[in-house]
Protein backbone atom coordinates (compact mmCIF):
# COMPACT_ATOMS: atom_id res chain seq x y z
CA UNK A 1 0.00 0.00 0.00
CA UNK A 2 2.47 2.32 0.79
CA UNK A 3 4.83 1.76 -2.23
CA UNK A 4 1.69 2.48 -4.27
CA UNK A 5 1.00 5.75 -2.50
CA UNK A 6 4.33 6.89 -3.28
CA UNK A 7 4.25 5.80 -6.82
CA UNK A 8 1.13 7.60 -7.28
CA UNK A 9 3.02 10.76 -5.35
CA UNK A 10 5.89 10.14 -7.89
CA UNK A 11 3.39 11.70 -10.57
CA UNK A 12 3.67 15.27 -9.19
CA UNK A 13 6.06 17.96 -9.69
CA UNK A 14 7.70 19.21 -6.95
CA UNK A 15 5.53 22.71 -6.78
CA UNK A 16 2.67 20.25 -7.03
CA UNK A 17 2.75 18.59 -4.33
CA UNK A 18 3.80 20.68 -1.94
CA UNK A 19 1.41 23.86 -3.03
CA UNK A 20 -1.45 21.73 -3.90
CA UNK A 21 -1.27 18.07 -3.07
CA UNK A 22 -0.40 18.53 0.85
CA UNK A 23 -2.34 21.98 1.69
CA UNK A 24 -5.70 19.50 -0.09
CA UNK A 25 -4.92 17.07 2.10
CA UNK A 26 -4.37 19.09 4.84
CA UNK A 27 -7.49 20.64 4.45
CA UNK A 28 -10.11 17.69 3.58
CA UNK A 29 -8.46 15.57 6.08
CA UNK A 30 -11.60 15.84 8.15
CA UNK A 31 -13.55 14.64 5.17
CA UNK A 32 -11.57 11.86 4.80
CA UNK A 33 -11.29 10.48 8.77
CA UNK A 34 -15.29 11.32 8.29
CA UNK A 35 -15.61 9.60 5.41
CA UNK A 36 -14.12 6.33 7.26
CA UNK A 37 -16.08 6.55 10.41
CA UNK A 38 -18.78 6.32 8.33
CA UNK A 39 -17.49 3.58 6.37
CA UNK A 40 -16.89 1.37 9.47
CA UNK A 41 -20.68 2.34 10.61
CA UNK A 42 -22.07 0.74 7.81
CA UNK A 43 -20.30 -2.07 6.94
CA UNK A 44 -18.18 -2.59 10.32
CA UNK A 45 -15.73 -4.28 8.92
CA UNK A 46 -12.10 -2.75 9.30
CA UNK A 47 -10.34 -4.51 5.89
CA UNK A 48 -13.01 -2.98 3.51
CA UNK A 49 -12.60 0.19 5.45
CA UNK A 50 -9.30 1.08 5.25
CA UNK A 51 -9.60 0.03 1.42
CA UNK A 52 -12.79 2.44 0.67
CA UNK A 53 -10.53 4.94 2.69
CA UNK A 54 -7.34 4.63 0.66
CA UNK A 55 -9.44 4.40 -2.66
CA UNK A 56 -11.46 7.53 -1.80
CA UNK A 57 -9.00 9.18 -0.96
CA UNK A 58 -6.53 8.78 -3.62
CA UNK A 59 -9.17 9.21 -6.10
CA UNK A 60 -10.30 12.55 -4.72
CA UNK A 61 -7.04 14.19 -3.39
CA UNK A 62 -6.47 15.50 -6.99
CA UNK A 63 -9.84 16.95 -7.73
CA UNK A 64 -9.83 18.64 -4.17
CA UNK A 65 -6.35 20.14 -4.85
CA UNK A 66 -7.79 22.65 -7.82
CA UNK A 67 -10.24 23.56 -5.01
CA UNK A 68 -7.68 24.39 -2.92
CA UNK A 69 -5.46 25.87 -5.70
CA UNK A 70 -8.69 28.49 -7.09
CA UNK A 71 -9.35 29.41 -3.07
CA UNK A 72 -5.54 30.81 -2.51
CA UNK A 73 -5.53 32.49 -6.03
CA UNK A 74 -8.64 34.61 -4.84
CA UNK A 75 -7.30 35.16 -1.81
CA UNK A 76 -3.57 36.32 -3.25
CA UNK A 77 -5.23 39.30 -5.35
CA UNK A 78 -5.84 40.69 -1.18
CA UNK A 79 -2.69 39.54 -0.08
CA UNK A 80 -0.86 41.41 -2.80
CA UNK A 81 -3.18 44.31 -2.11
CA UNK A 82 -2.15 44.74 1.12
CA UNK A 83 1.52 44.40 0.30
CA UNK A 84 1.54 47.20 -1.94
CA UNK A 85 1.99 44.69 -5.47
CA UNK A 86 3.45 41.28 -6.01
CA UNK A 87 6.84 41.26 -4.44
CA UNK A 88 8.36 40.39 -7.78
CA UNK A 89 7.00 43.48 -9.35
CA UNK A 90 7.05 45.81 -6.27
CA UNK A 91 11.36 45.16 -6.33
CA UNK A 92 11.61 46.27 -9.73
CA UNK A 93 9.82 49.51 -9.30
CA UNK A 94 12.17 52.33 -8.52
CA UNK A 95 10.18 53.52 -5.42
CA UNK A 96 11.05 50.43 -3.90
CA UNK A 97 14.25 50.36 -1.99
CA UNK A 98 14.27 46.69 -0.96
CA UNK A 99 17.17 47.01 -4.13
CA UNK A 100 19.94 49.22 -4.22
CA UNK A 101 19.26 51.71 -7.05
CA UNK A 102 22.80 50.08 -8.66
CA UNK A 103 21.48 46.65 -8.46
CA UNK A 104 18.15 48.41 -10.23
CA UNK A 105 19.58 49.05 -12.83
CA UNK A 106 21.79 45.96 -13.76
CA UNK A 107 18.46 43.87 -13.61
CA UNK A 108 16.69 46.54 -15.86
CA UNK A 109 19.07 45.80 -18.26
CA UNK A 110 19.42 42.26 -18.49
CA UNK A 111 15.99 42.13 -18.88
CA UNK A 112 16.22 45.08 -21.51
CA UNK A 113 19.24 42.95 -23.18
CA UNK A 114 17.69 39.69 -22.82
CA UNK A 115 13.84 39.95 -23.43
CA UNK A 116 13.67 43.03 -25.10
CA UNK A 117 11.33 44.66 -22.85
CA UNK A 118 12.03 47.98 -22.00
CA UNK A 119 11.16 48.77 -18.52
CA UNK A 120 10.61 52.55 -17.44
CA UNK A 121 12.48 54.79 -16.00
CA UNK A 122 12.34 56.93 -13.05
CA UNK A 123 10.40 59.61 -14.53
CA UNK A 124 7.92 56.83 -16.86
CA UNK A 125 7.25 55.19 -13.98
CA UNK A 126 6.27 58.15 -12.37
CA UNK A 127 4.21 59.07 -15.31
CA UNK A 128 2.35 55.94 -15.34
CA UNK A 129 2.97 53.54 -12.75
CA UNK A 130 0.06 51.44 -14.17
CA UNK A 131 1.89 50.77 -17.61
CA UNK A 132 5.77 50.42 -15.45
CA UNK A 133 4.10 47.50 -13.29
CA UNK A 134 2.66 45.70 -16.49
CA UNK A 135 6.11 45.69 -18.16
CA UNK A 136 7.53 44.23 -15.00
CA UNK A 137 4.97 42.06 -15.07
CA UNK A 138 5.43 40.81 -18.39
CA UNK A 139 9.28 40.21 -18.00
CA UNK A 140 9.04 38.41 -14.89
CA UNK A 141 6.70 36.09 -16.70
CA UNK A 142 9.34 35.66 -19.17
CA UNK A 143 12.12 35.36 -16.35
CA UNK A 144 10.36 32.90 -14.68
CA UNK A 145 10.38 30.92 -17.49
CA UNK A 146 13.90 31.08 -18.15
CA UNK A 147 14.93 30.12 -14.52
CA UNK A 148 12.75 27.12 -14.99
CA UNK A 149 14.15 26.10 -17.97
CA UNK A 150 17.90 26.94 -16.76
CA UNK A 151 17.47 26.28 -13.16
CA UNK A 152 14.81 24.29 -12.48
CA UNK A 153 15.62 22.86 -9.07
CA UNK A 154 17.47 26.28 -7.34
CA UNK A 155 16.27 27.49 -4.25
CA UNK A 156 13.67 30.25 -6.38
CA UNK A 157 11.88 26.57 -6.64
CA UNK A 158 11.54 25.83 -3.37
CA UNK A 159 10.31 29.60 -1.75
CA UNK A 160 7.83 29.13 -4.56
CA UNK A 161 6.40 26.03 -3.21
CA UNK A 162 6.60 27.46 0.03
CA UNK A 163 4.32 30.23 -0.95
CA UNK A 164 1.77 28.18 -2.71
CA UNK A 165 1.58 26.07 0.36
CA UNK A 166 0.54 29.45 3.00
CA UNK A 167 -0.81 30.83 -0.07
CA UNK A 168 -3.39 28.05 -0.53
CA UNK A 169 -3.61 27.39 3.10
CA UNK A 170 -4.69 31.03 4.23
CA UNK A 171 -7.06 30.76 1.15
CA UNK A 172 -8.46 27.70 2.45
CA UNK A 173 -8.58 28.40 6.44
CA UNK A 174 -12.45 28.84 6.50
CA UNK A 175 -13.67 26.02 4.75
CA UNK A 176 -10.85 24.22 6.75
CA UNK A 177 -12.33 25.22 10.11
CA UNK A 178 -16.14 24.32 9.00
CA UNK A 179 -15.21 20.80 7.37
CA UNK A 180 -12.89 20.14 10.92
CA UNK A 181 -16.12 21.27 13.10
CA UNK A 182 -18.74 19.23 11.23
CA UNK A 183 -16.43 15.97 10.79
CA UNK A 184 -16.12 16.55 14.45
CA UNK A 185 -19.53 16.58 15.14
CA UNK A 186 -20.10 13.81 12.38
CA UNK A 187 -17.58 11.11 14.31
CA UNK A 188 -19.00 12.35 17.86
CA UNK A 189 -22.17 10.71 16.87
CA UNK A 190 -21.23 7.90 15.38
CA UNK A 191 -18.84 7.19 18.42
CA UNK A 192 -21.76 7.75 20.53
CA UNK A 193 -24.04 4.64 18.16
CA UNK A 194 -20.44 2.68 17.94
CA UNK A 195 -18.08 2.84 20.42
CA UNK A 196 -14.90 1.16 18.69
CA UNK A 197 -11.16 2.18 18.73
CA UNK A 198 -11.87 2.76 14.82
CA UNK A 199 -14.79 5.47 15.76
CA UNK A 200 -12.86 7.15 18.57
CA UNK A 201 -9.47 7.52 16.45
CA UNK A 202 -11.79 9.25 14.20
CA UNK A 203 -13.21 11.35 16.70
CA UNK A 204 -10.01 12.14 17.99
CA UNK A 205 -8.43 12.78 14.68
CA UNK A 206 -10.60 15.25 14.23
CA UNK A 207 -10.85 17.11 16.95
CA UNK A 208 -7.22 17.34 16.92
CA UNK A 209 -7.82 19.16 13.36
CA UNK A 210 -10.19 21.07 14.51
CA UNK A 211 -7.97 22.53 16.79
CA UNK A 212 -4.99 23.24 14.73
CA UNK A 213 -7.47 24.80 12.06
CA UNK A 214 -9.17 26.76 14.80
CA UNK A 215 -5.42 28.16 15.81
CA UNK A 216 -4.37 28.17 12.15
CA UNK A 217 -7.84 30.50 11.68
CA UNK A 218 -6.88 32.87 14.77
CA UNK A 219 -3.49 32.92 13.93
CA UNK A 220 -4.01 34.13 10.10
CA UNK A 221 -2.65 38.03 10.24
CA UNK A 222 0.53 35.88 11.88
CA UNK A 223 0.83 33.68 8.64
CA UNK A 224 0.14 36.35 6.18
CA UNK A 225 3.32 38.57 7.50
CA UNK A 226 5.27 34.95 7.10
CA UNK A 227 3.63 34.14 3.63
CA UNK A 228 4.73 37.86 2.62
CA UNK A 229 8.41 36.86 3.77
CA UNK A 230 8.38 33.86 2.09
CA UNK A 231 6.95 35.53 -1.06
CA UNK A 232 9.93 38.39 -1.09
CA UNK A 233 12.14 35.38 -0.50
CA UNK A 234 10.89 33.91 -4.02
CA UNK A 235 10.81 36.79 -5.93
CA UNK A 236 14.23 37.89 -4.90
CA UNK A 237 15.88 34.37 -5.35
CA UNK A 238 13.81 34.27 -8.85
CA UNK A 239 15.30 38.02 -10.09
CA UNK A 240 18.95 36.91 -8.54
CA UNK A 241 18.98 34.00 -10.82
CA UNK A 242 17.55 35.56 -14.14
CA UNK A 243 20.77 37.89 -13.39
CA UNK A 244 23.06 35.10 -13.18
CA UNK A 245 22.03 33.62 -15.78
CA UNK A 246 21.90 36.28 -18.21
CA UNK A 247 25.68 37.12 -17.15
CA UNK A 248 26.38 33.69 -17.54
CA UNK A 249 25.54 33.86 -20.98
CA UNK A 250 26.71 37.08 -21.95
CA UNK A 251 30.53 35.86 -20.90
Amino acid sequence: MIEKIDNILALFDYYELRARIIPAFIVFSPLFLSTIAVTFFVSASISWTAGTGGVVTLVVIYALSFIVRAMGRRTEASLWAGWNGPPSTRFMRWSDDFFTTQAKKAYHDAVNAELGIQLKDKEGEQDDLIEADRLITDAFREVRNIVKIANGKGLWNAHNAEYGFLRNIIGSLLLWLVLALLGTALCGFIYYEKQYALTLACLVGNGLVATLALASYLLRSWLINLTKQIADRYAESTWGSFLAIYRQRKN
